[in-house]
């Protein structure tokens, strides 16, 4: 499941929403300075992922080797670095609910070789009523170099 959140990251929410779970985007700030899209419209019998903080590491699929196993060695490292993650959702914490998750390698639209290594947490459908709700994460490593605040506006339907 890990693998398709990657895969449809970038997508617009017509595709995330096909297939039984909608993954929530969250930001990568190698590239990203700011959260693109905050409010989403979802269906109550879909299940709803997303990462307070989850790093991606990835090559090129001509890449040799050892450089794509390097991958899930970046990712264990990053992650072995974190310092605090938070979850809300309405204002209540949901961080004992976390589960950290490593992938394999992976393909990733058919270029890269990519591995991934993350907290998550897996809503499943119909646990969030009708109607809107704010989930707020909160993710930073040990040294505070980088720190990772969302908000989602989700509006179950």
């Amino acid at each position: 499941m890990i693998e398709r959140f990657w895969r449809v990251y970038k997508k617009p929410d017509l595709v995330r929403k096909r297939g039984p779970v909608f993954c929530l985007p969250g930001m990568i700030p190698e590239i990203e300075k700011k959260q693109k899209k905050t409010d989403f419209s979802i269906s109550r019998d879909k299940a709803i992922l997303l990462s307070p903080m989850c790093f991606l590491q990835f090559v090129h699929n001509s890449a040799d080797v050892d450089s794509k196993n390097m991958c899930k060695y970046i990712v264990k490292q990053r992650m072995n670095a974190i310092g605090d993650i938070q979850l809300n959702i309405d204002g209540k914490s949901v961080k004992d609910r976390l589960v950290r998750q490593a992938t394999d390698l992976f393909s990733l639209d058919y270029v890269f070789t990519a591995a991934s290594d993350g907290y998550w947490l897996l809503l499943q459908p119909g646990e969030l009523e009708k109607g809107v709700h704010h989930i707020d994460t909160y993710g930073t490593c040990s040294s505070g170099a980088t720190q990772i605040p969302l908000h989602f506006k989700v509006t179950i339907k």
